[in-house]
């Protein structure tokens, strides 16, 4: 169940009023070990996105908005929110976490959808909302955020060309193709529809 301070740590991690209190940095100093930036992560635009300096695999991100993981926090802010109504009938509580998914869905759709060279119009992998972006994918366990994302789009099968590097956008279908990634190497294939 949602709290307080759930909605609190998201809106830290938005970072609109500066890098908030969290970051991570490893005695070894390997650079993927921790985020950059002295455990900040790299610099992004605060644009209502939430900052993830790690992704489910444990690399460190490029850049600081995790788009699969903002996906998973939009859509898991709106269960939340029928929860609360229909569990506590905390009606303020529902509205907080509403106002929050929309922020989040409205700067998704405005900075995560990125022109990529080969594949066209694509929801990128990491972005930072000053124009860059990373396309890929880890593969250690992103099933959480793409099931978040299947919710939120209609998916149906699509066939995609081979250098497709992300998710491709085609009116009100998706899917979802990934190749490659850190620990996968380039050769290493999937997708989920």
């Amino acid at each position: 169940m949602p709290s307080k301070r759930t909605l609190q740590t998201f809106r830290e991690q938005q970072r609109k009023t500066g890098r908030g209190p969290y970051h991570f940095m490893r005695s070894h100093g390997v650079a993927d070990g921790h985020g950059a930036g002295r455990g900040y992560g790299n610099p992004a635009k605060p644009v209502g996105l939430i900052y993830s300096i790690f992704r489910p695999s444990d690399d460190a991100t490029v850049f600081p908005f995790l788009v699969p993981s903002n996906f998973f926090a939009m859509v898991s802010l709106r269960q939340a929110a029928e929860m609360v109504e229909q569990i506590r009938n905390d009606h303020d509580l529902a509205k907080q976490c509403r106002a929050l998914a929309d922020e989040v869905e409205q700067a998704l759709h405005e900075y995560a959808i990125v022109n990529h060279p080969k594949a066209g119009r694509v929801y990128a992998f990491e972005v930072d909302a000053f124009g860059n972006y990373y396309c890929t994918e880890t593969r250690q366990h992103p099933e959480p955020a793409l099931a978040a994302l299947s919710r939120f789009r209609k998916t149906k099968r699509q066939d995609l060309p081979e250098h497709a590097a992300n998710a491709a956008l085609g009116g009100e279908s998706l899917l979802l193709h990934w190749q490659g990634g850190q620990r996968t190497g380039r050769t290493a294939r999937w997708q989920w529809t």
